[in-house]
């Protein structure tokens, strides 16, 4: 089984871009055969967003295996209608997806209440303990919460937090990616730290060292990367429990947060009124406050957050990824064996 794998975006530091490198780095170690022309692929696996633009749908046309697949995800629900007719041919510029890969079963759900049809299969993110290793910390006063988001709107849930900690003594890391010029106030020990700006992976081992625990009020992910990158360097994690971050969230023991569903202006920006979660601040108050009362908790569920996140690593995403794959080579007669030498596979779900 031969494999195109590819994505658009040239970001490698975050989001799409991130997962690609790593996800093809694991998928090269545990043996798939992979090229980067479509053409001489039995499977050609897109990574990016199911855009109707015109460029997109001119590559998905003139570049292509006989085996075309959408690996993608959205944070609210439904999915923009736009993306639904790319994905089931619709468009009379795009092509029709012989399948769809999503990182959570949420997702999975979310596509086929949208209305695609096709199979989707499940196949999950992860995370690399040697680029996010345990960081030992020592119980400290005032403890300090980190939030991290790519920018400081308001889908991540920062503003909530900034309301839920006032007057807790806690202080606050917020951590994010200008789109613009870079940003930084205050520093370890202030009340409020604000980050603006990228930073080296070590630079971020170092702040991520001044956390003792993570605070992820959520909309929406369609898997969410961010806690569970935390949660290996041995921070708790407390977040929302709606959508893709519940794949994970028993394995890392997150504090999940009470929340109502709401109409989202997420959505907007991909031309659909979706729907996401908005977390409760009281809620998470009284998360932070648990955490206050009693100092050894952060250290003890920190470590217990570690420990579950081996179970989200890049090589089982891998090997979760060649399995769906050979499953929808086999759903259209076109082979994969199931008895391939890819090991213990994380199964994916369809539908």
């Amino acid at each position: 089984m031969r494999v195109c794998f590819w994505c658009p975006s040239a970001e490698r530091a975050t989001g799409y871009g991130y997962v690609h490198v790593r996800l093809w780095k694991a998928l090269r170690e545990i043996g798939v055969d992979l090229t980067d022309d479509p053409e001489r692929a039995d499977v050609e696996v897109y990574y990016g967003l199911p855009s109707s633009s015109p460029l997109h749908c001119r590559l998905w046309r003139e570049r292509h295996s006989d085996v075309f697949v959408f690996y993608t995800m959205f944070e609210v629900v439904p999915i923009p209608p736009d993306w639904v007719d790319v994905i089931m041919g619709r468009n009379p510029s795009a092509r029709a997806a012989d399948a769809v890969f999503v990182p959570s079963a949420w997702c999975k759900e979310a596509f086929r209440g949208s209305g695609v049809s096709c199979p989707i299969y499940v196949v999950p993110h992860g995370v690399d303990p040697q680029e996010f290793p345990f960081i030992k910390r020592p119980e400290q006063t005032p403890l300090t919460a980190i939030w991290q988001g790519a920018n400081p709107n308001d889908r991540k849930g920062r503003t909530i937090v900034e309301r839920a900690i006032r007057g807790t003594g806690i202080n606050l890391i917020e951590k994010w990616i200008p789109a613009r010029n870079q940003y930084s106030e205050g520093g370890p020990g202030a009340k409020i730290w604000r980050i603006g700006k990228k930073l080296s992976r070590p630079e971020m081992l170092e702040i991520l060292g001044h956390a003792d625990i993570s605070v992820n009020p959520t909309g929406g992910e369609g898997f969410g990367l961010i806690p569970l990158e935390h949660a290996a360097t041995g921070l708790p994690v407390i977040l929302t429990g709606w959508s893709g971050e519940n794949e994970y969230a028993d394995a890392i023991h997150a504090r999940r947060l009470e929340y109502t569903v709401a109409p989202s202006t997420y959505g907007a920006h991909f031309g659909t009124q979706g729907v996401g979660a908005i977390a409760d601040a009281g809620d998470l108050r009284a998360a932070l406050l648990e955490f206050r009362d009693d100092p050894g908790r952060a250290g003890r569920i920190g470590t217990l957050a570690a420990v579950g996140s081996t179970r989200f690593s890049w090589a089982a995403a891998a090997r979760a990824f060649a399995l769906a794959t050979e499953g929808v080579l086999e759903g259209i007669g076109r082979g994969g064996s199931r008895s391939s030498s890819h090991g213990a596979i994380m199964q994916p779900s369809i539908t």
